[in-house]
């Protein structure tokens, strides 16, 4: 290897690692005191979600149904106890054969997650679940906003806009709605 390039491998590695260092020192600390409280195992929880609604969840959610793919994902990385989602379209570049997409299918699968439905929100299927927490996004084509008041009737509805968020905030954010504010760290 010449000289040059040994130098600019150095210097991209440097760069590398300062970069991550830096995202790291990003994660901060701050939490909401709703959040700290889930995670003390204090409930019930009353958070205001992306809507500016306030919502009580009673206790620690057993049976999360998210009706948005996109936001399911973050709730498996927390390990949040989702048992069902809706998806999109199935076997595409993006998505498995139940429409869940493919960086988190294998969890989905191993957790038991069932599709509900691919592309609009169905209420009757979401109400056949029983969930004791509905996650709905704000934004999106997975929003199932529309139908905010007919999810609530089921149960608590929290909604999340992750479309202003990065994904480490809404992870947050997902963590301290389910009382999995460590895992979302």
């Amino acid at each position: 290897m010449s000289p040059v390039k040994l130098g600019s491998t150095r210097v991209s590695a440097a760069v590398t690692l300062i970069a991550a260092l830096s995202l790291s020192a990003c994660g901060g600390s701050g939490s909401s005191e709703s959040g700290n409280a889930a995670a003390d195992g204090q409930w019930p929880l009353t958070i205001t979600d992306d809507t500016g609604r306030e919502v009580t969840i009673n206790e620690a959610p057993e049976s999360i149904v998210s009706t948005s793919v996109t936001l399911t994902g973050s709730l498996l990385a927390v390990d949040a106890p989702v048992t069902a989602s809706g998806a999109t379209m199935p076997n595409s570049p993006v998505a498995d054969d139940q429409g869940f997409f493919t960086q988190w299918s294998d969890v989905a699968k191993e957790k038991d997650v069932k599709a509900l439905y691919q592309g609009d929100p169905d209420v009757e299927a979401v109400l056949a679940e029983e969930p004791d927490l509905i996650v709905v996004s704000k934004t999106g084509q997975d929003s199932a906003n529309a139908i905010y008041d007919q999810l609530s009737d089921i149960a608590p509805t929290v909604v999340i806009d992750y479309g202003d968020k990065d994904w480490q905030e809404v992870t947050t954010k997902l963590g301290e709605v389910t009382g999995h504010e460590v895992e979302a760290k």
